[in-house]
């Protein structure tokens, strides 16, 4: 599914360089709204991201409520994930498992943590991302008020708050690093003194955007700046381990995809990918074994993730051979057995109520919105007392994409 980042600028020369080359990475595409910048931004962007859009924006100044509503009319017409941030914005995090997943009308929210300093003679080095060189934020746990969350979605009947902020968040694989706080060079300091000659009497009278414009008369000055970023300095924590979470490279990634067909399938994007089938016609990576009288042909512990498409409604639920057995139950034990602490199952079945899940006579095995909580996930378990489950997982997320029941379980 296509993605697109969607900002607005007014003289972003210092920091589009890093907002650019780190998002051209992510999305397929960019609309950048320009409130008729003098500097460079427009030739910046042109040499980072030629292929890019970058529009003049119908709005003279930064009116927080116009802001949106240009910004609704571009997500309107493109189709795909999107997401509108602010050049201090940086999205990171596990994005390419979401920006894969075709799931329709779905929301990430994702929170933010904002970064802090003051040191306004200080320098940055342009040829690194900015958190190497700066750590120190607030953390959105600590509070989340800071910095709201922002929404990455697919949806078309989208509607913001003023400011584009939500209340809550659902997604903390990935997160929004934000800088606009951090003030930690002479350029820094002056892209966040120039936001305020933007700002509309219109919202100054309503209080919008009032972290731009603080002082006497309503002018913010350094000083004033300092004062307003002095409150929060006692929320300030060292945010080092948020950063390696978010930002370091992926690891050799492994993942086992059951009753694979020819083309193992690969939604997580692992470098590594094994598949299991019944076929005889097995290649490389797909191992031949009947899941439902064997077990799963690989050590403990050894895969990121294990998928099932269109696969568990064909495992029997009871047998007896000669003993009394239950497949699905065991293939869930070996499924835990095979992934790494952490590991992600997921499965993508045709589910009750719908038609889908009887149509094939070969289905013997009926999935419904409770078959995972109720019996697999830690909190019930109920399969391990009765039927003898030996693994313990934690449900991440079930959804629906039409007849098909989308599972997604974590090995505890």
């Amino acid at each position: 599914m296509a993605s697109t980042v969607i900002a607005h600028i007014y003289n972003e020369e210092y920091i589009l360089p890093w907002w650019l080359e780190h998002h051209k990475k992510i999305f397929d595409h960019g609309i950048i709204i320009d409130y008729a910048s003098t500097d460079r931004s427009r030739e910046i962007i042109k040499e980072i991201c030629p292929t890019w859009e970058v529009v003049q924006s119908k709005n003279s100044e930064f009116n927080a409520r116009l802001v949106d509503v240009e910004v609704l009319e571009y997500e309107r017409k493109i189709e795909g994930w999107r997401i509108c941030l602010n050049v201090t914005e940086f999205l990171v995090g596990d994005y390419k498992k979401f920006l894969a997943d075709t799931i329709r009308s779905t929301q990430h929210l994702i929170p933010t943590i904002t970064f802090w300093d003051w040191d306004p003679n200080g320098e940055l080095d342009k040829s690194k991302p900015l958190w190497t060189q700066k750590t120190q934020g607030i953390h959105y746990k600590t509070d989340f008020m800071a910095r709201r969350a922002r929404s990455l979605h697919n949806v078309k009947t989208m509607e913001y708050d003023v400011g584009r902020h939500f209340a809550s968040y659902n997604n903390e694989e990935m997160m929004i690093f934000h800088y606009a706080n951090c003030i930690a060079s002479r350029g820094m300091l002056e892209r966040r003194l120039q936001i305020q000659t933007k700002v509309p009497e219109h919202d100054r009278i309503r209080g919008w955007g009032s972290h731009h414009y603080h002082g006497p008369n309503g002018v913010m000055t350094a000083d004033t700046l300092k004062e307003l970023w002095s409150k929060d300095l006692p929320k300030v924590t060292d945010c080092s381990e948020d950063i390696v979470r978010y930002t370091k490279e992926p690891d050799e990634t492994y993942s086992l995809d059951l009753g694979c067909g020819e083309y193992p399938k690969n939604p997580f994007k692992a470098k590594h990918v094994y598949g299991i089938d019944v076929r005889d016609d097995t290649k490389n990576k797909i191992v031949r074994a009947d899941l439902v009288i064997q077990p799963i042909p690989f050590v403990d512990n050894f895969f990121d993730y294990v998928t099932a498409h269109d696969f568990i409604e064909h495992i029997p639920r009871l047998m007896y051979s000669p003993n009394r057995r239950y497949p699905f139950v065991e293939l869930m034990s070996e499924i835990w057995r095979v992934l790494k602490v952490g590991g992600k199952f997921y499965s993508k079945t045709p589910a009750f109520p719908h038609a889908a899940a009887f149509w094939d006579p070969t289905h013997v095995n009926f999935i419904t919105e409770q078959t995972f909580p109720f019996y697999f996930d830690n909190e019930r378990m109920w399969a391990k007392e009765v039927y003898g489950f030996k693994g313990q997982f934690r449900i991440e997320s079930q959804t629906w994409d039409g007849p098909h029941l989308l599972s997604t379980l974590v090995k505890c």
